[in-house]
């Protein structure tokens, strides 16, 4: 989704790592480890892209999406309520979006 508005904007800059960074955040923050993880890991990739891979932010990033519980802030708000550490099995494209940015409506659950 963010990946497709960079194209389309022509956006050169960290404003996609940083928005992805910020989901992570928000979710790491509310104990959604799963979520944080695929923010983190998309976090990594955008700042790979346009700082390299040895970059310290991108490294800090690529170790989130690892261990999101190692954000010193994770599940600061909530419990780690879900002990799952991955998105849903087979979600891939859309569906994958859907369930990571939850745009079917909140749900504490992954999708089954």
């Amino acid at each position: 989704m963010l990946f497709k508005l960079r194209e389309e904007e022509s956006i050169r800059d960290m404003r996609i790592a940083r928005a992805f960074f910020n989901g992570f955040q928000i979710a790491a923050v509310g104990g959604d480890k799963a979520r944080a993880k695929v923010f983190a890991e998309r976090a990594y990739m955008a700042r790979k892209v346009l700082a390299g891979d040895d970059n310290p932010t991108a490294i800090e990033f690529k170790h989130l999406g690892w261990q999101p519980v190692d954000y010193p802030l994770c599940g600061e708000r909530f419990n780690c309520w879900d002990d799952s550490w991955e998105a849903p099995r087979g979600s891939y494209g859309e569906e994958l979006e859907t369930w990571l940015w939850n745009t079917d409506g909140w749900s504490r659950y992954s999708s089954s």
